[in-house]
């Protein structure tokens, strides 16, 4: 498979390859190179909402906002 990418988008594709310790067969490194541009511009989106920039992404469970609860019967 030839890899039709910038040769940006294919060394920055190889060097998270490498650098999450996987070592995926040449044809699978090409697939996965040749799909990284799709990923990379919906990692960037998600920083393109300005209404959720300052959002928390997650529910959280704080015990001390919580009252104290009586739990001796």
């Amino acid at each position: 498979m030839k890899e039709t990418l910038p040769d940006g988008l294919t060394t920055e594709a190889r060097t998270l390859l490498a650098a999450s310790g996987l070592s995926p067969a040449p044809d699978e490194a090409a697939k996965m190179c040749a799909i990284y541009p799709a990923f990379r511009a919906a990692i960037d989106a998600l920083y393109l909402v300005a209404a959720a920039r300052y959002v928390d992404p997650a529910l959280r469970f704080r015990a001390a906002d919580t009252g104290h609860a009586d739990w001796a019967l």
